[in-house]
């Protein structure tokens, strides 16, 4: 549409020049001739295509303007849809990185269930030791207490503490 006005407005724009030049040789003419209308019709037909060629210039800029503003809202909404689509983007990413590390601690799963089932089984064992150990230390501090042997009796008790000591540090250490 602009660059319709713009081809008419060439035209008037010539046109305009030749009235120019008319209301020249008009005025020149009236002079010579000393009849005014020589003189006034040019002048007149020039200002009347000056008048034209404003208007048309106005027009121009008026559709030039909505279509400067159009653009504008299309450059709008377009910077709003690519942040828009930004966004998303970016959701997508944090899901799949999501669901990735998902995938990861899921692949750990059994493996992790497996080291669990050994400790379990090794707590078991080991809490088995302790109370044998613990039959055995109170075997021991049963014929302890039978004996009447006083340097025996020191010794043992030594010996007795230090493995109770033991035990209730290996017991600790099971809890």
């Amino acid at each position: 549409m602009a660059k319709i006005a713009s081809g008419g407005g060439r035209l008037l724009e010539i046109a305009e020049y030749i009235s120019l030049v008319g209301a020249v040789a008009g005025t020149v003419a009236s002079i010579a001739t000393k009849e005014l209308m020589y003189g006034m019709t040019p002048l007149c037909l020039t200002l009347a295509l000056n008048v034209t060629n404003r208007m048309a210039l106005r027009k121009n800029q008026l559709v030039m303007g909505a279509e400067v503003e159009q653009l504008q809202q299309k450059l709008e909404r377009m910077a709003a849809d690519t942040e828009h689509w930004e966004r998303q983007f970016k959701d997508v990413m944090a899901m799949q990185n999501v669901k990735r590390n998902a995938a990861k601690a899921e692949a750990q799963l059994p493996e992790l269930l497996s080291a669990i089932e050994q400790l379990r089984a090794r707590e078991q064992h080991f809490i088995a030791g302790v109370e044998v150990m613990q039959r055995k230390l109170d075997a021991l501090n049963q014929q302890f207490q039978n004996r009447p042997e006083l340097s025996q009796i020191e010794s043992l008790t030594t010996v007795i503490l230090a493995l109770k000591k033991l035990i209730d540090e290996m017991q600790t250490r099971s809890e």
